[in-house]
Protein backbone atom coordinates (compact mmCIF):
# COMPACT_ATOMS: atom_id res chain seq x y z
CA UNK A 1 0.00 0.00 0.00
CA UNK A 2 1.29 3.45 -0.87
CA UNK A 3 2.14 5.74 2.02
CA UNK A 4 -0.41 8.45 2.69
CA UNK A 5 0.78 11.96 1.90
CA UNK A 6 0.20 14.46 4.67
CA UNK A 7 1.18 17.55 2.74
CA UNK A 8 -1.58 20.16 2.83
CA UNK A 9 -1.30 20.83 -0.91
CA UNK A 10 -1.65 17.17 -1.87
CA UNK A 11 -4.67 16.79 0.43
CA UNK A 12 -6.29 19.92 -1.01
CA UNK A 13 -5.66 18.63 -4.54
CA UNK A 14 -7.01 15.16 -3.68
CA UNK A 15 -10.15 16.64 -2.14
CA UNK A 16 -10.80 19.33 -4.74
CA UNK A 17 -13.89 17.64 -6.17
CA UNK A 18 -15.31 16.93 -2.71
CA UNK A 19 -14.73 20.38 -1.16
CA UNK A 20 -17.66 22.12 -2.90
CA UNK A 21 -20.19 19.40 -2.03
CA UNK A 22 -22.91 20.11 0.55
CA UNK A 23 -22.10 19.13 4.15
CA UNK A 24 -24.67 16.31 4.11
CA UNK A 25 -22.93 14.73 1.11
CA UNK A 26 -19.49 15.13 2.74
CA UNK A 27 -20.84 13.44 5.87
CA UNK A 28 -22.31 10.66 3.71
CA UNK A 29 -18.89 10.11 2.14
CA UNK A 30 -17.20 9.95 5.56
CA UNK A 31 -19.83 7.49 6.80
CA UNK A 32 -19.35 5.36 3.70
CA UNK A 33 -15.55 5.37 4.11
CA UNK A 34 -15.78 4.45 7.80
CA UNK A 35 -18.30 1.70 6.99
CA UNK A 36 -15.90 0.29 4.38
CA UNK A 37 -13.00 0.47 6.86
CA UNK A 38 -14.81 -1.14 9.82
CA UNK A 39 -14.81 -4.74 8.51
CA UNK A 40 -11.09 -4.41 7.70
CA UNK A 41 -10.62 -3.86 11.44
CA UNK A 42 -12.72 -6.89 12.32
CA UNK A 43 -16.04 -5.08 12.79
CA UNK A 44 -19.44 -5.51 11.22
CA UNK A 45 -19.77 -5.00 7.48
CA UNK A 46 -22.68 -2.60 7.01
CA UNK A 47 -21.97 -1.81 3.36
CA UNK A 48 -24.26 -4.48 1.91
CA UNK A 49 -27.28 -2.84 3.58
CA UNK A 50 -26.86 0.66 4.98
CA UNK A 51 -30.32 0.30 6.55
CA UNK A 52 -28.72 -2.07 9.07
CA UNK A 53 -26.21 0.65 9.92
CA UNK A 54 -29.00 3.20 10.34
CA UNK A 55 -30.82 0.78 12.67
CA UNK A 56 -27.65 0.02 14.64
CA UNK A 57 -27.14 3.74 15.29
CA UNK A 58 -30.82 4.50 15.94
CA UNK A 59 -30.36 5.72 19.52
CA UNK A 60 -27.43 8.05 18.73
CA UNK A 61 -29.52 10.93 17.27
CA UNK A 62 -31.07 11.45 20.72
CA UNK A 63 -27.80 13.13 21.78
CA UNK A 64 -27.47 16.88 21.48
CA UNK A 65 -24.40 18.33 19.70
CA UNK A 66 -22.48 18.77 22.97
CA UNK A 67 -23.12 15.13 23.88
CA UNK A 68 -22.05 14.00 20.39
CA UNK A 69 -18.75 15.86 20.75
CA UNK A 70 -18.19 14.53 24.28
CA UNK A 71 -18.86 11.01 22.98
CA UNK A 72 -16.34 11.53 20.17
CA UNK A 73 -13.74 12.67 22.71
CA UNK A 74 -14.41 9.58 24.83
CA UNK A 75 -14.10 7.31 21.77
CA UNK A 76 -10.74 8.83 20.80
CA UNK A 77 -9.52 8.75 24.43
CA UNK A 78 -10.50 5.11 24.80
CA UNK A 79 -8.83 4.05 21.53
CA UNK A 80 -5.65 5.93 22.45
CA UNK A 81 -5.55 4.32 25.91
CA UNK A 82 -6.19 0.89 24.38
CA UNK A 83 -3.19 1.52 22.12
CA UNK A 84 -1.02 2.33 25.15
CA UNK A 85 -1.21 6.12 25.43
CA UNK A 86 -0.98 7.51 28.95
CA UNK A 87 -4.01 9.80 29.25
CA UNK A 88 -5.67 11.18 32.38
CA UNK A 89 -9.03 9.57 33.09
CA UNK A 90 -10.27 12.43 35.29
CA UNK A 91 -11.93 15.23 33.29
CA UNK A 92 -10.24 18.03 35.29
CA UNK A 93 -6.83 16.44 34.73
CA UNK A 94 -7.61 16.09 31.03
CA UNK A 95 -8.60 19.76 30.87
CA UNK A 96 -5.37 20.76 32.63
CA UNK A 97 -3.26 18.58 30.31
CA UNK A 98 -4.84 20.11 27.22
CA UNK A 99 -5.15 23.70 28.46
CA UNK A 100 -2.37 25.10 26.24
CA UNK A 101 -4.17 23.74 23.17
CA UNK A 102 -7.46 25.36 24.23
CA UNK A 103 -5.94 28.74 23.44
CA UNK A 104 -4.28 27.69 20.19
CA UNK A 105 -5.63 29.30 17.03
CA UNK A 106 -6.75 27.13 14.12
CA UNK A 107 -7.52 23.97 16.08
CA UNK A 108 -9.10 22.50 12.93
CA UNK A 109 -5.65 22.43 11.29
CA UNK A 110 -4.19 20.68 14.34
CA UNK A 111 -6.95 18.07 14.21
CA UNK A 112 -6.45 17.48 10.50
CA UNK A 113 -2.65 17.28 10.87
CA UNK A 114 -2.91 14.71 13.69
CA UNK A 115 -5.57 12.68 11.88
CA UNK A 116 -3.30 12.48 8.83
CA UNK A 117 -0.23 11.64 10.90
CA UNK A 118 -2.09 8.85 12.71
CA UNK A 119 -3.66 7.58 9.48
CA UNK A 120 -0.26 7.38 7.83
CA UNK A 121 0.82 4.97 10.56
CA UNK A 122 -2.15 2.60 10.44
Amino acid sequence: MAAQSCSPSSLVDAGATIAPLPLAQKNAILIYLLAKWLPRLGGTNYTADFGVLVSAAANWPTMNPAQHYAALIEIVRSVAVDDGASIPSDASDLVAASNYLANTPDQDSLLLFLACAIGARL
